[in-house]
């Protein structure tokens, strides 16, 4: 249960049984986290921070033997308003050296998080004995990323100074990238490095290669563009049957079929300075993975053979609806780029526009079902499920018991809300609004790409709750 204010919060985590609050707060970071993602928790809103400042460190400290490392450093660090220091440093003091240890690892990625880390060893350093088990017990890449961020020492209270603890060597930075031009306006780097331990000959273990592009968008403009031409996995399915993962790979020809082009030869094509191949789409790959976990491709509405994956729009024209959460590449009416995470916030429907309470977690009030819930929506008396696909309605089902489409979703509505949509009917145009930040500029091109690696300066990957899956009959991996 989500606790409604900042007293009734502080009250369980004074009083609870440390699982009970540990609970708690789980509960609440959860929930502004979705209402982070919808736009619709406003700065100084959030609950976590005025009520674990008004807890004494030592209650928290027993509460955090209930969380994990990553659990608590979103408990600690992750409101809009931080902790004051004070009050952190007087809890790595007592915090058992186990969740003190489980929470710096949970921090050694990024650029801000391992300084913080750092902080809070600093503060239990007046121990030398806990400060050594603490670094003994960290991951050593850990240990290296949080001592490289500034920890030190700190003097015991006679005066005495801590050994220090020796520092592990730096971690080898990429070497210099070759610049070069490659056309007006676009400036290439190329950095070539190995993995520790390989290059030797015959190892087998190709080069890294990076290459970077810097576009100069004075001189350029960022078009999203697709063919426009899709295939029915049916066809492909005439064409060749049963194939399996380890089968020979088909004939050049097949994938000519298919539409595919390569990138160089597109770009030159349309006389563009540069391109990057950088959406996921329904491929070949993708029907293998339908045989191989049972799915029917065929049979899925809306799916095609070269359908993009994700939010795309191309000159202001959307071609596939913000479904899938995942990070997207951005371009505003007025020209500014942006890579965030884009998921739908709410839909239009009838002149209305329906918000939900939750994503795939079933319970009181509108909830919306993705794929990545499973094939069907759970059983639901008195409610009904509005089915979305391919930018309408696809199904109206009272009960529940609706099935997801792989390229869809599913609002289901409780029964005061039906009167919402009692004139809702099949075909209806069903249009999903992005959770973009309020008053943001109209987006004219849109392309998703992989998964989120770096977001304000900070690491920011997370394969589990963004759309990244392991394959499973439910919902085809994202490729």
């Amino acid at each position: 249960m989500i606790t409604p204010d900042v007293e009734a919060l502080t009250a369980v985590l004074s009083h609870a049984r440390p699982r009970e609050a540990a609970d708690a707060l789980l509960a609440v970071a959860a929930d502004e986290d979705a209402r982070s993602r919808r736009n619709e928790l406003k700065p100084y809103a959030d609950l976590l921070p005025p009520a674990l400042m008004a807890t004494s460190p030592q209650r928290a400290a027993e509460i955090s033997t209930e969380l994990s490392g990553d659990e608590l450093q979103r408990v600690l660090f992750g409101s809009f308003r931080q902790l004051s220091w004070p009050w952190l440093e007087a809890l790595a003091q007592v915090v058992p050296v186990r969740q003190l240890v489980s929470l710096l690892d949970a921090m050694a990625v990024g650029v801000d998080a391992p300084r913080q880390a750092a902080r809070l060893l600093a503060a239990r350093a007046s121990d030398e004995t806990e400060v050594t088990n603490v670094l003994v017990s960290l991951v050593p890449s850990s240990g290296a990323r949080i001592l490289g961020a500034g920890c030190t020492a700190a003097p015991h209270a006679d005066g005495s100074v801590p050994k220090p603890v020796p520092n592990p060597e730096p971690p080898s930075r990429l070497p210099t990238p070759v610049r070069r031009t490659e056309a007006p306006g676009v400036l290439v780097e190329r950095i070539e490095t190995s993995l520790p331990g390989a290059g030797a000959a015959g190892d087998g273990v190709d080069p890294i290669r990076i290459d970077l592009a810097e576009l100069d968008l004075s001189e350029l403009a960022i078009k999203v563009c697709h063919s426009g031409e899709t295939m029915s996995f049916g066809w492909l399915a005439e064409r060749v049957g049963g194939v399996g993962r380890n089968d020979a790979r088909p004939q050049e020809e097949l994938f000519t079929e298919l539409g595919l082009v390569r990138l160089s030869e597109a770009v030159t094509g349309a006389g563009a300075s540069a391109g990057i191949n950088g959406n996921f789409y329904f491929d070949y790959g993708h029907y293998l993975d339908g045989l191989d976990l049972g799915i029917d491709l065929g049979a899925e509405p809306h799916v095609r053979l070269g359908n993009p994956i994700g939010w795309f729009v191309s000159g202001g024209e959307e071609l596939t609806a913000p479904i899938v959460n995942r990070a997207t590449s951005l371009v505003d009416e007025v020209g500014h780029v942006d890579i965030r995470r884009v998921f739908a916030r709410s839909l239009r429907l009838r002149g209305r526009e329906l918000t939900w309470e939750r994503v795939d977690a079933p319970g009181d009030g509108v909830v919306l079902y993705t794929r990545l819930f499973g094939p069907t929506t759970p059983a639901r008396p008195g409610a009904v499920d509005l089915t979305l696909g391919g930018g309408v309605v696809v199904e109206v089902r009272l009960g529940g018991g609706s099935r997801i489409p792989l390229e869809g979703l599913v609002l289901s509505l409780p029964p005061d809300q039906l009167p919402l949509v009692d004139d809702v009917a099949v075909d209806d145009a069903a249009v999903l609004v992005p959770d973009l930040p309020s008053g943001s500029p109209r987006i004219v091109e849109a392309m998703a790409c992989g998964p989120l690696l770096v977001r304000d300066g900070q690491v920011d990957l997370d394969f589990a709750t963004r759309a990244w899956v392991t394959r499973t009959p439910a919902c085809l991996p994202s490729r």
